[in-house]
């Protein structure tokens, strides 16, 4: 009798987990290391169900699902990932794939209407995988500056107008205009050596994003516009984290200036 009970209350524990599991995976949220939900609306253009800073926040090796409406037909897409669904009022569309690469990639709007009506490029917010074993839940708390160099090997984030020091004694003033970056920015570099404008040189810069190659940008060059003073325009494809690399060559003088932008809609 007593090992009829024992086997009864195992049956109705094992019986719990089932249901609690198809609950869980029912209602999107994580039922175990292979499934996470995530539930999105889309009003106005304007993504809700995420955090002031636009990231929902996964683990690589996640099975990342997205269940997504709108007050609108449109076409949405993770970029880096290169997935898309089509989105229509009344009806739950679920966007989902597996999170093998890590780093931070723009969810989109491509185009409005019914079967890619027109098209746009609309960011929503980003899908942050985070590296396996970093012990951050999202590198939210750590994100892309808006902007930001490298200096002595670590990229950190700086003011507008900051001094960053290169080698040799070479200091660069780092401008962008706007501020904060827009898709179309320029880039403003004052080199000085000894508080005396470094004129003469010639400036190679290549840009990309940080975690979806697009292949380096067209190089740009800088043009002098005053005594040390240069300035490159960027064309960057689309919102994101941008990585800009300056190559700066003078007599006497080679190194590589490398500035982070954070480029988004939502910056202040």
């Amino acid at each position: 009798m007593r090992g009829t009970e024992v086997r009864r209350t195992r049956v109705v524990v094992l019986v719990s987990f089932v249901v609690v599991g198809l609950v869980g995976w029912a209602c999107g949220v994580r039922t175990g290391p292979g499934g996470q939900g995530v539930s999105l609306s889309v009003v106005s253009r304007i993504l809700y169900g995420v955090g002031a800073d636009k990231t929902i926040p996964f683990k690589q090796g996640d099975k990342v699902i997205l269940n997504i409406t709108a007050d609108e037909p449109m076409e949405v897409e993770l970029h880096g990932y290169d997935v898309e669904i089509l989105v229509k009022p009344g009806k739950t569309s679920t966007l989902q794939f597996t999170a093998l690469r890590s780093g931070r990639f723009p969810l989109m709007i491509h185009s409005l209407g019914e079967e890619k009506g027109s098209r746009v490029e609309i960011l929503l917010g980003l899908v942050d995988v985070s590296p396996l074993n970093t012990g951050l839940e999202s590198r939210s708390a750590q994100a892309f500056p808006v902007l930001g160099a490298e200096i002595n090997g670590e990229e950190v984030p700086i003011q507008n107008g900051q001094r960053v020091p290169l080698k040799d004694g070479l200091l660069a003033e780092v401008f962008v205009t706007p501020y904060p970056p827009t898709p179309e920015t320029d880039l403003y570099l004052i080199l000085r050596r000894a508080e005396r404008p470094l004129r003469g040189a010639e400036i190679v810069v290549t840009y990309d994003m940080r975690d979806m190659d697009h292949g380096a940008r067209d190089r740009q060059i800088g043009r002098e516009i005053a005594d040390g003073q240069y300035a490159i325009a960027l064309d960057m494809l689309m919102w994101g984290d941008w990585v800009a690399d300056a190559v700066i060559s003078h007599p006497g003088f080679e190194g590589t200036l490398r500035v982070l932008m954070g480029v988004y809609p939502w910056q202040k």
